[in-house]
């Protein structure tokens, strides 16, 4: 099962990467922009991308990529 540490672990083997924090909880940046952050309120990772993509990833696997609300311009995955 993908855990935080887990997640964290592989987003930083990728070049330019580092820790950081997003509202406030752990998460591996590129540059400026979050890549990656877990969210202890869904228990599920949170991947920053444009509308596009994130369309598309919840148009092609719904009971796997959500949204809500308050993140509008993030992708949740149920893991």
């Amino acid at each position: 099962m993908l855990t935080q540490e887990r997640l964290n672990a592989m987003a930083l083997e990728l070049p330019g990467t580092e820790p950081g924090t997003s509202y406030g909880y752990p998460a591996v940046k590129l540059g400026k922009k979050t890549l990656v952050v877990w969210s202890p309120k869904w228990n599920a990772p949170v991947f920053g991308m444009d509308f596009e993509t994130r369309d598309f990833y919840i148009e092609a696997d719904p009971e796997t990529f959500f949204t809500t609300a308050s993140v509008l311009r993030a992708v949740w995955r149920r893991v």
